[in-house]
């Protein structure tokens, strides 16, 4: 266990290497643009986006002593996200599209106070122009936090062990290490660290969300109730698609799915938790179909691929 900026963090794994370091030289002649010998001008700013996930494969263990489960996931990246815009200014601020998701009580807020502990980040204004539904188990407000952290970090004017972001990703939330990490597509354990990368698979999907949420909390105590996995094994096939929270997913959830096999999905699941349901398809045209239907029915409803690179920034003037 050794410290960083006067913060303990286990940088045991982390060589000096300059590819181990995210900040302003790993960000290249873009950010010089913007910054001057680590002084930013008035008018920097950086756009990131910010994409959503699903869990192709998602088991769930026992309760630990943490207060966390236990968790085995394939994740895998797709092509919806949220615009995250980061401006430095005289005072922080967390602004977003959806009101209710502004102010200090956002996990990007608490993204930045805790890189506030390890590196000097100038005080930012951040907007967050949101895509990805809340409550539906696409992992927005994870994505959102993970871009802030990457943002911040390069705002801040020098570099910082990437080990160290991930510690941080890892106190704002289980989902953060994989948006914060290379690969789009990844096997996650334990608490939500990265355990392997995986080659991404191209996946046609239609997701649907009804107009209720599920809360992540409750997800989970519904599993308790009936019982979760005592061994969450191993994942010995990355392609196979299964989700434990299907067995205590709303009655809409459950209708979602059904009508998504009626209309030409090999498959349907819930995203993460809930409440959004994806249909993977193999026929374009019935998966616009697919989500005419559910858009028409009044659902929240996207056609979505996943990724197999990421495409974060996007630096602006």
């Amino acid at each position: 266990m050794d410290s960083y900026r006067g913060v303990r963090f286990d940088v045991s794994r982390v060589a000096p290497a300059q590819e181990d370091m995210v900040g302003a030289e790993s960000v290249g002649s873009n950010l010089r643009r913007g910054c001057v010998c680590g002084v930013l001008l008035s008018d920097a700013a950086l756009s990131l986006k910010a994409f959503a996930k699903i869990n192709t494969q998602l088991r769930v263990g026992p309760l630990r002593a943490s207060g966390l489960h236990d968790i085995l996931s394939v994740v895998e990246a797709i092509d919806l996200y949220d615009t995250i815009t980061l401006r430095p200014v005289e005072a922080m601020r967390v602004t977003c599209s959806v009101e209710e998701l502004s102010g200090e009580s956002n996990i990007v807020a608490k993204a930045i106070r805790l890189m506030k502990e390890v590196v000097d980040v100038p005080p930012l204004a951040i907007h967050i122009e949101k895509q990805i539904p809340i409550q539906a188990g696409l992992g927005g407000g994870s994505s959102d936090a993970a871009a802030a952290i990457r943002g911040a970090s390069a705002l801040a004017g020098h570099s910082v062990p990437k080990a160290v972001l991930q510690d941080v990703a890892l106190a704002c939330g289980s989902d953060v290490p994989f948006f914060l990490g290379e690969s789009t597509a990844a096997v996650v354990s334990g608490c939500g660290q990265v355990r392997e990368s995986l080659e991404s698979r191209p996946r046609l999907l239609c997701i649907a969300k009804p107009s209720t949420g599920v809360s992540t909390a409750g997800a989970y105590s519904a599993l308790d109730r009936i019982g979760v996995r005592e061994d969450l094994g191993d994942i010995t096939d990355p392609n196979a698609l299964e989700n434990d929270f299907d067995a205590v997913a709303p009655a809409e959830c459950l209708d979602i799915m059904e009508r998504m096999v009626n209309l030409g999905a090999e498959c349907a699941h819930l995203c993460g938790s809930g409440s959004a349901v994806y249909g993977l398809f193999t026929d374009e045209e019935r998966c616009n179909t697919a989500q005419s239907r559910f858009e028409q029915a009044g659902m929240w409803s996207r056609v979505c691929k996943t990724l197999d690179r990421w495409e974060h920034q996007t630096w602006m003037r």
